[in-house]
C-alpha cells in the first residue's frame, strides 16, 4: 500500500449516518457559540488595519486561551465590514466547537474524537444558489473592489496586505477565493492531503454533515454557500508580480520577495455586514496557525500509525508551541517488542501526517501523557541515554518558511531529530520504578476534591499505581 492509499483508507458514509455532534453550520453560527463560552471579545472602538489590528491580537493573545477578537468598526473600511482575528488561536475549546463537541475537553480527548472524525468523509452537495447567505451582496467587474474589505497589514515589515488584484491578459484559468468560511474548512485546510482526494470530504466527516456548496456565476467552479466573502476571477497566464515577505507561522518573516499569481476579480459576493477573518502568524501563543494545526496533525499522525499497523499507540500530540505544532511530535506508546519505539519514531517521522517539517520525534512510554511537556521533559531527563537513544535523518521534507535553513535557496530540504525517550526495551524490567499514587487512593481523593476546598476539576493522571 502506498503512503497516499494508506492517507485514503478512510470509511465513506452519508450525513444521516455521521456519528458525534454537528459542528455549527457556518462562521456566524460558530460566533454565537464562542460567545455563549465567553470566549468572544467584540471590539467596538475604531481602529486601522495598517498594523494596529495585528498589534492589538499579538497583545492580547500573549496568553494561552485568550479570546477570538471581533473588530467591528474599521477605519479603512465602509460601515458594518469586520474582522474575526485569530479565531481558533490557542482556545482547545474553540477548536472543539469547530467540529462540534462540547468544551471543556483534555487536549488529548479531543484529539481521539478528531482522529476519529478524520475517518469519515462525507461528499460535498450542490446547493441552489438563491437566497444562500453567501449571496446576499453581488459586485461586478468595474464595481468591484476588495479593497473595501478590511484586508490588514499584520507587521511592520509586511510587503503589503494579505489580498490583492489585476487585470487580466491573454488566456486565463478559473479561481475562487473564499474568506469567513466554516472554522471545520479551516481545519482540514491546514492539512496535507493526498492530490487524489477531495479535502471536502474530509471537512464533511469533521462537520458530521455535506459541505453545502453552490455555483459560480462568472466561473464555472463551486464555492461555499455561506462563505462570508467569495470573489470569482481569473489568473492569467504569465501575469505574476513580486509579492512579500510576509509573517509566517515560525514567528519570523518568510522568504524575500517572490512571484506570485495575480488574479483579476471578476465577481464579489458577500453576506450583510461581512466578516473577513484573519490568522496572526507569530510564535505561540499569538498564533493563529496552533491549536488549529496541533490537535488536527496529532489526529491524522495517530491514524496514519494505526492504518501502518503500529500497536499499543497511547497517543500522539504535536505541541502548539512548536512552530503551531508542525515543529515537533511526541508519540506514547506501550512497549511491545524489540524496536517497538524505534518503528513508532521513523514511521510518525515519515508519514504523510507528519513528514512535512517536524524537527523534533520524541517517543514516551504510556505512563506519559504526550501533551503534557512537563512529564515529557521529565521522560526525556530520566529514560533518555543521548549517545544511544538519538538518531537523525538527513535531506528530510522541510518548508520553504524554516529560518535554519540558510541560505534559502537549500529549502526546503532540513532534517529530523528522533529522540527515545522511553524507559529501554531490554531492560525494561529491571529499570528503577517510578514513583506513582495508588490508583485507589487516587479515586478516593478525586472524588473529595472540592470537599478537600480545592477549584475546578482533579488532575487527570496517566500514572497509578494498579
Amino acid at each position: 500500500m502506498s503512503m497516499e492509499e494508506m492517507s485514503l483508507h478512510v470509511g465513506s458514509l452519508s450525513a444521516t449516518t455521521a456519528s458525534g455532534g454537528q459542528a455549527p453550520r457556518d462562521l456566524r453560527a460558530w460566533i454565537d457559540a464562542v460567545e455563549r463560552i465567553g470566549q468572544l471579545t467584540r471590539i467596538r472602538e475604531e481602529v486601522s488595519r495598517n498594523e494596529e489590528m495585528g498589534a492589538i491580537t499579538y497583545m492580547a493573545h500573549q496568553e494561552i486561551n485568550a479570546p477570538t477578537l471581533l473588530f467591528e468598526k474599521i477605519k479603512e473600511s465602509p460601515p458594518g465590514y469586520r474582522a474575526l482575528w485569530n479565531p481558533i488561536g490557542s482556545s482547545v475549546d474553540r477548536f472543539a466547537g469547530a467540529i462540534g463537541e462540547p468544551p471543556g475537553l483534555g487536549v488529548m480527548e479531543l484529539v481521539r474524537r478528531c482522529k476519529s472524525k478524520f475517518s469519515l468523509s462525507i461528499p460535498p452537495v450542490i446547493v441552489d444558489g438563491l437566497g444562500q447567505p453567501a449571496n446576499e451582496n453581488h459586485l461586478r467587474d468595474d464595481k468591484v473592489d476588495i479593497r473595501d474589505f478590511p484586508a490588514a497589514r499584520h507587521w511592520a515589515r509586511d510587503g503589503g496586505e494579505y489580498i490583492g488584484t489585476c487585470w487580466s491578459r491573454g488566456e486565463a484559468c478559473e479561481v475562487v477565493m473564499c474568506w469567513g468560511i466554516d472554522p471545520a474548512l479551516f481545519i482540514v485546510a491546514c492539512q496535507t492531503f493526498p492530490k487524489t482526494v477531495s479535502e471536502l470530504d474530509f471537512a464533511g466527516g469533521l462537520m458530521g454533515r455535506p459541505v453545502e456548496l453552490v455555483k459560480g456565476e462568472v466561473t464555472s467552479l463551486v464555492y461555499p454557500a455561506r462563505a462570508e466573502i467569495v470573489a470569482e476571477g481569473i489568473i492569467p497566464p504569465d501575469s505574476q508580480k513580486l509579492e512579500g515577505p510576509f509573517g509566517e507561522f515560525t514567528g519570523y518573516y518568510g522568504r524575500p520577495e517572490d512571484l506570485a499569481f495575480l488574479v483579476h476579480v471578476k465577481a464579489v459576493h458577500h453576506r450583510d455586514n461581512p466578516i473577513l477573518t484573519h490568522a496572526l502568524m507569530a510564535d505561540y501563543p499569538a498564533n493563529e496557525n496552533s491549536t488549529l494545526f496541533s490537535v488536527a496533525r496529532s489526529a491524522r499522525i495517530w491514524n496514519d500509525l494505526d492504518r501502518l499497523g503500529v500497536p499499543g499507540i497511547r497517543g500522539v500530540y504535536s505541541h502548539p508551541a512548536a512552530a503551531g505544532g508542525w515543529g515537533m511530535t511526541v508519540v506514547s506508546l506501550e512497549q511491545r517488542y524489540a524496536g517497538h519505539a524505534a518503528q513508532a519514531l521513523a514511521l510518525a517521522a515519515q508519514c504523510p501526517g507528519g513528514a512535512y517539517y517536524a524537527k523534533w520525534i520524541i517517543a514516551v512510554d504510556e505512563d506519559v501523557d504526550p501533551s503534557n511537556m512537563n512529564q515529557v521533559i521529565w521522560a526525556m531527563s530520566t529514560r533518555c541515554n543521548p549517545v544511544e537513544d538519538i538518531d537523525i535523518l538527513r535531506n528530510t521534507w522541510s518548508t520553504w518558511l524554516d529560518p535554519t535553513q540558510n541560505p534559502p535557496d537549500e529549502r526546503p530540504y532540513g532534517s529530523k531529530a528522533l529522540i527515545n525517550a522511553c524507559m529501554e526495551h531490554r531492560y525494561i524490567k529491571q529499570f528503577s520504578k517510578r514513583t506513582k499514587i495508588r490508583r485507589s487512593v487516587y479515586e478516593n481523593v478525586a472524588a473529595r476534591w472540592a470537599q478537600l476546598g480545592f477549584t475546578g476539576q482533579p488532575p487527570q493522571l496517566w500514572a497509578l499505581e494498579d
